[in-house]
């Protein structure tokens, strides 16, 4: 589980110009999806309490805390379209302005935010300017946070704080398309788009069958996903990428040896020394 608390951006001016009119956008687009009491969530001693029901209910959405909207998040179990479906509407645009703040509404978890979203066959069942929203939402998502180069430094070293990886997962679990994702960051500016590849590469990926796959216990019941992921990065191309982006990081030797060890595992792999 990854943790945002050092990471949250208290203000949504933060975010580019182009990420807050999308999520601005969704408010809008979204806002036709009114309230009522029962919001469809499991109410044991464990999941969502009285209080919290109404308090879902009745505050403004957007000064919904992550907190409050992580108890819909974990209680929410199942979805009938009838039923549910106005009420993830009225919260989707709440989850996206919380995601891309870095203060996921899952306790602090980001893979698994969207998973009802996942299981609400959007695609069939919303509008296709709700549709085109979602996916749009996704592309500039992840290409926000593949320009986020902070790092975090472990004992054995520095690593990029942003975990792309979970991003992904959660996209995928939440309905998106992963040929989609994977294009939008073949096609994202570098050196951040080349530095989580070398993230990924040196952190995520492991060898099933003789083949490179991302390795994500989330994406169990998505072989596919963790197959395309580990094609993708495993391109020849990629570790050229990779030596491109090195030269441009001169001023930042954390994240110039980064992308120095993605291009040397990259290489070993297209070699079949892994």
């Amino acid at each position: 589980m990854v943790l945002f608390e050092k990471g949250i951006l208290r203000d949504v001016s933060l975010l580019s110009a182009d990420l807050r009119a999308l999520i601005e956008d969704g408010y809008h687009l979204f806002a036709g999806h009114p309230l009522s009491i029962p919001l469809g969530v499991c109410k044991c001693n464990v999941c969502c309490s009285d209080e919290d029901e109404r308090s879902l209910a009745k505050t403004p959405l957007r000064q919904v805390s992550s907190r409050l909207l992580s108890e819909y998040t974990n209680s929410a179990h199942g979805y009938d379209e009838q039923s549910d479906g106005h009420v993830l509407r009225h919260f989707l645009p709440r989850y996206f302005e919380l995601i891309a703040l870095n203060d996921p509404p899952h306790y602090g978890q980001l893979a698994h935010c969207l998973m009802r979203l996942g299981t609400a066959d959007y695609r069939q069942n919303w509008s296709s300017l709700e549709t085109d929203f979602i996916d749009r939402f996704f592309d500039a998502l992840l290409r926000e946070k593949l320009a986020d180069l902070r790092l975090t430094h472990w004992p054995v070293g520095f690593a990029l704080t942003y975990p792309i990886d979970e991003l992904i997962t959660m996209a995928v679990l939440g309905g998106g398309e992963i040929e989609r994702l994977l294009r939008v960051w073949d096609e994202a500016p570098d050196p951040g788009a080349a530095a989580h590849l070398a993230t990924i590469a040196l952190e995520k990926l492991t060898s099933r069958n003789g083949v490179m796959v991302l390795q994500s216990f989330f994406l169990d019941a998505h072989p596919e996903v963790c197959l395309a992921f580990g094609h993708f990065v495993c391109q020849r191309a990629q570790a050229e990428r990779l030596e491109r982006a090195f030269h441009t990081l001169d001023s930042q030797p954390q994240l110039q040896k980064i992308v120095s060890d993605g291009q040397a595992f990259l290489e070993s792999v297209s070699s079949g020394h892994v």
